[in-house]
């Protein structure tokens, strides 16, 4: 039962001022107002729709709660409901690149290697903690000034087709069946989707990341899902398509993002040998200009004037 605070039962004297944002197979996000911190915050309760499975999702949040790095959107709170196996944890409110890519369609190529630079420097910090996200999408990625910040890490996936998947306990590095949601099947690397197939954590991360960087060069979230989904005999041609379909975009940066999403595993860089690339691709652009994120209102307010002489420092 929702209150009309639009809050579950049991979050209503934590949280005020709630505005449901989306309601998932997993989980439901928020936005609200921290009681107890007198915050804006968001809001994600998650059920662990399994016993088995909520112990498993508890300690993985209170060990998420501990990695602290500029790039990462930290946990606010975390607060458990056993009984109805659920469980609510809160970040800080941030605007997401979905939010963004949905109001403007793309984003600048120059703010794209930006965003990237970061991105892969809090991957390579999280997988030497032996934390893979598996579910990066513009969703889970949030600006904040000149911040970008990732979110949302998932523990495990398995693979079944039960309409309400259930997060599985099983070794992060192991062969397993994997579940599926529906929001992450745009951003997901061939190999989860083979349920016969080992999983390099490292890899797959890598894979999504790309699949974000052609939303936000201006494909849609159903072309990102379509090559994701394209069978392998066809699938190098469409990668080869890649600059017909991103006409605007530099040769060299979807040259890039091309190798990150290579059908095998094999061929894809390490996130430590795409960053080396990203740093050789940045010098590529015009010294002239440094641009950062900004934030919500500043990115909007500057960006056709700031976009016009980027275009035309490289020669589009």
């Amino acid at each position: 039962m929702v209150s009309t605070n639009n809050l579950p039962e049991w979050l209503e004297d934590k949280f005020k001022d709630a505005e449901k944002l989306y309601e998932g197979d997993l989980s439901t996000i928020y936005y609200a107002t921290s009681i107890s911190k007198q915050e804006p915050v968001i809001v994600k309760e998650i059920r662990a729709v399994k016993p088995e499975n909520y112990q498993n999702l508890s300690n993985f949040m209170k060990k998420l709660e501990t990695l602290k790095h500029p790039n990462i959107l930290p946990i606010r709170e975390i607060f458990t409901n056993p009984k109805e196996l659920l469980i609510a944890i809160t970040y800080p409110k941030a605007t997401s690149l979905e939010e963004i890519l949905n109001e403007r369609g793309s984003i600048l190529d120059l703010d794209l290697v930006t965003l990237f630079s970061q991105l892969l420097e809090v991957l390579i910090f999280a997988h030497k903690q032996g934390i893979p996200h598996n579910s990066i999408k513009p969703q889970n990625v949030f600006i904040e000034q000149e911040t970008c910040r990732l979110a949302d890490w998932y523990p495990c996936m398995t693979f079944q087709s039960s309409p309400a998947p259930l997060l599985n306990s099983t070794s992060l590095m192991k062969k397993s069946t994997r579940t599926i949601t529906v929001s992450q099947i745009s951003y997901l690397s061939p190999e989860i989707l083979d349920s016969e197939t080992s999983l390099d954590y490292e890899k797959s991360d890598l894979y999504a990341l790309g699949l974000v960087g052609l939303r936000a060069l201006g494909m849609t979230e159903k072309e990102v899902r379509e090559l994701s989904l394209v069978p392998s005999k066809y699938y190098d041609q469409e990668l080869n398509d890649l600059d017909n379909k991103l006409p605007r975009a530099p040769k060299n940066l979807t040259e890039f993002l091309r190798t990150l999403l290579q059908r095998d595993p094999a061929l894809r860089p390490t996130l430590s040998q795409a960053l080396n690339s990203l740093a050789f691709l940045r010098g590529s652009f015009s010294s002239q200009f440094s641009y950062t994120l900004m934030n919500f209102e500043g990115y909007y307010g500057g960006i056709d004037k700031f976009g016009a002489m980027i275009n035309n420092a490289i020669g589009k």
